[in-house]
């Protein structure tokens, strides 16, 4: 019954094991959401694309590679006028009708009285830009780009490409279950427009066919298709069910469903002005493809329906307050032990007034103090027991008011019933605390485009731009300063670089119209889009953060290793004003693959910043060999030379040290061994599921050694290329190599550097402040 070419090896859906007529039986929306559930796992966690599956014709990552398959059947080929739905899945469907030049029609505009509009391109199809030829065919690309026609101007259709949620091979379909694309199609059935000629396909992903579809799941306006393709294969349906669909069922209409598709009131006019008659059904059961939101305002049902809950809660609350304070003489209570609510009396207790008495707002009890001696001193309502006033023989709880005054619900005090719990409850019946909210997990691998000049472009504006040009981030940061940032994903099939290169390429030439205040005509604003760089662990030619990202390394793989209660892992020899975290309080920690995992990543950073630290002292001494063998002048130190020779021999050992370093970094890091590959289903190594390697508790204490070495070198290097460009005249804007002062890098390092560092850099500052006082002293006396 079914031909499919071509025969690929692909495991076919098929539904469970039950049948047809049992309770159990799989229906409509058990298929969906199977459907939904596995489509939604094709992306990748954070895609932006997956907001396109749920609850919607489900859009698939070999979306353009099927609708590609199609264009190459014979069927499109054979077609002229061809009508492709306004679903996601479907939208390559669209440029591939325009590639192929033939006539494109589509959805009307929203809320319109149209049957479909005509796409109409402004020129061939190779002069327009991608990028426009999506606006076109999401006819937003002006009026004159397409022609809207109405029932009287119906051109016949030769092929309908239609989304589907589910289809089985012998060509059942199943929808999101709003009835919109059945009614279309019966629409255009009872026009003419779709003829016995016209093809009905539709193209899907793999997951969404299914071998059979149980046939009571259908009704008899349910229309079923004619082609399927897919990444993979094409299905023809052999021979095609009869009959394939059937026109409007007006019979199972509302009035209020020929509102909301205003072309079936041009229909049904029409159809009764040539005598026919037609009758709607009384109740409105339509299902419509929203979620009716609950509304806040008073003039909606929804607000109505929420008044009236607010006011029985109220009325709730003040029944219950006035039980809770019996025997306590709350506002409303009546006196007396009468029942009756007008003789209660005036405030003053004095009976007999025919006034209600007003409500109280918290409750009026006397307060009773005890004397501190005695042993009713302590007690909630201060020695008062039951039998005074309430009569059963049970302590009372002395009410108090809600803090803030903003009603009159009252609540016991929390000191009385401490023994039991909060309230006089057990401590097992008290509600558990909210758990704190997890925050959403980063994008690592991302691709960041930055967006500027967007000072007066309204943001909604430029979303629609974005989709528009096919571009769906995961997140959009906004910033004061007229820029934003778009996050996407990063994609496995893709290198980053042609991620980004593609992603400019959507978004160059972006224009969007702003309205001005003191012109009719909107203003055109250029929007600039640029490639976000990844920002660096360290600057490869600054000594002082070179320095201070292997001090960072040392600092966290200490505390790491504090936390996991390894050997070796002593206070760290942090840098002045760094925060030093506690360890762990004992016992093993939960996280401990995390733990090890940011010991290895320290671990690393320290050997790359070792090995920059190398590079940057080969650049500084093969920069200051020529200085060295300049001849002193007249007005120069005659100690200088030696001077500098000295100090790019500590330069020279200094590198030495952070070259040592960083082989003792890189051997514990290569000392990590791999983890054991994993057979997959199919028998073969899993390679590409393979876990990241993670360093074993044995190994942390020769890599925190190691890091903690890579800090003390690094910070040897900056104090020694500081020096030396103290004596080499002019500082040092010439050289490729930036460094702080000797001062800075002292303050910054005072824990990594040696004790004759600091008193030497000490020394030094105190006799220039000498020489500044001394000079200062001679010009004021003279």
């Amino acid at each position: 019954m079914v031909a499919s070419e071509p025969e690929d090896d692909v495991q076919k859906n098929s539904p469970p094991p039950m049948e047809n007529n049992d309770d159990n039986a799989p229906s409509k929306r058990f298929y969906r959401q199977q459907v939904w559930t596995t489509m939604k796992a094709l992306f990748p966690q954070g895609s932006a694309s997956s907001n396109y599956v749920n609850r919607k014709i489900p859009l698939f990552p070999a979306a353009e590679q099927t609708a590609e398959r199609l264009a190459d059947t014979p069927e499109f080929k054979q077609a002229t006028n061809i009508k492709v739905n306004i679903d996601m899945a479907q939208e390559a469907v669209k440029l591939q009708v325009l590639k192929a030049n033939k006539t494109l029609f589509v959805a009307p505009s929203q809320k319109s009285d149209y049957l479909y509009a005509k796409i109409k391109l402004p020129s061939s199809v190779e002069e327009v830009p991608l990028v426009q030829q999506r606006r076109i065919v999401k006819m937003l690309a002006g009026e004159d780009t397409y022609e809207e026609l109405g029932i009287d101007q119906t051109e016949p259709l030769d092929m309908v490409v239609v989304g589907c949620v589910a289809v089985s091979e012998r060509g059942q379909r199943i929808g999101k279950g709003n009835g919109y694309v059945d009614l279309e199609i019966a629409i255009l059935v009872q026009l003419g427009v779709i003829t016995p000629k016209t093809v009905i396909a539709t193209t899907v992903a793999d997951e969404q066919v299914f071998s059979e579809l149980q046939a009571d799941l259908f009704q008899p306006y349910d229309f079923t298709v004619d082609l399927i393709v897919t990444p993979t294969r094409v299905i023809r349906v052999e021979p095609r069910p009869e009959p394939r669909a059937i026109g409007v069922q007006w019979g199972l209409l509302s009035s209020r469903r020929l509102d909301v598709v205003r072309v079936l009131k041009k229909l049904k006019e029409r159809l009764e002005s040539e005598g026919k008659h037609i009758e709607l059904k009384d109740e409105d059961t339509d299902v419509e493809s929203f979620r009716k939101r609950r509304t806040r305002g008073s003039g909606s049902a929804g607000g109505q329906q929420q008044d009236r809950r607010r006011q029985s809660n109220r009325r709730r609350r003040s029944t219950r307050n006035s039980a809770a304070g019996e025997g306590g003489k709350s506002g409303n209570e009546q006196d007396g032990g009468n029942g009756g609510g007008l003789d209660g009396g005036n405030e003053s207790g004095e009976g007999g007034g025919p006034r209600m008495r007003r409500k109280r707002r918290y409750s009026r009890k006397p307060r009773r103090y005890s004397r501190r001696d005695s042993g009713d001193y302590g007690s909630p309502d201060g020695g008062r027991t039951g039998g005074e006033e309430g009569g059963d023989g049970q302590q009372h709880q002395r009410q108090r008011p809600h803090p803030g005054g903003k009603g009159g619900r009252l609540r016991p005090n929390n000191k009385a019933g401490a023994a039991n719990g909060t309230n006089g409850q057990p401590a097992a019946q008290q509600k558990q605390q909210r758990p704190p909210r997890q925050p959403k997990p980063q994008l690592q691998d991302s691709v960041r485009i930055r967006v500027s000049n967007m000072f007066s472009v309204p943001f909604k504006d430029f979303k629609d731009e974005l989709r528009t040009r096919d571009c769906y981030p995961a997140k959009i940061s906004q910033s004061r300063n007229g820029r934003c940032l778009l996050i996407f994903p990063k994609r496995d099939d893709l290198e980053e670089q042609a991620q980004a290169d593609e992603l400019l390429q959507k978004l160059a030439d972006m224009r969007i119209s702003v309205p001005q205040k003191n012109s009719a005509e909107p203003k055109q604003v250029k929007l600039k889009c640029e490639l976000q760089l990844k920002s660096k662990d360290f600057g490869e030619n600054d000594a002082t953060s070179i320095a201070s990202a292997a001090n960072r390394a040392a600092r966290k793989a200490n505390d790491a290793g504090q936390k996991l209660g390894v050997a070796g892992a002593a206070p760290p020899a942090v840098a002045d004003g760094a925060e030093q975290q506690d360890g762990a309080a004992g016992g093993e920690p939960a996280n401990v693959s995390e733990l090890l995992q940011e010991v290895l990543a320290a671990t690393q950073l320290a050997a790359r910043a070792a090995k920059a630290a190398k590079t940057v002292v080969e650049k500084v001494l093969q920069e200051s060999l020529a200085e060295a063998d300049r001849e002193p002048s007249s007005s120069d130190d005659p100690d200088r030379s030696k001077k500098l020779l000295a100090q790019m021999d500590e330069v020279t050992k200094a590198g030495a040290e952070a070259h040592a370093a960083g082989l003792k970094a890189e051997a514990a890091v290569a000392a990590v061994a791999p983890p054991a590959a994993t057979p997959d289903a199919d028998g073969a190594d899993g390679a590409d599921g393979a876990e990241t390697a993670l360093p074993t508790k044995e190994q942390v204490p020769a890599m925190v050694s190691a890091t903690q070495e890579v800090a003390r070198a690094a910070a040897a290097v900056a104090y020694a290329l500081a020096t030396l460009f103290e004596l080499v005249p002019p500082p040092p804007t010439r050289s490729s190599v930036a460094v702080a002062p000797v001062s800075t890098v002292v303050r910054l390092f005072r824990s990594l550097l040696p004790a004759s560092a600091i008193s030497s850099s000490s020394s030094t500052t105190t006799a220039t402040a000498t020489t500044t006082d001394t000079n200062t002293t001679a010009t004021v006396s003279s």
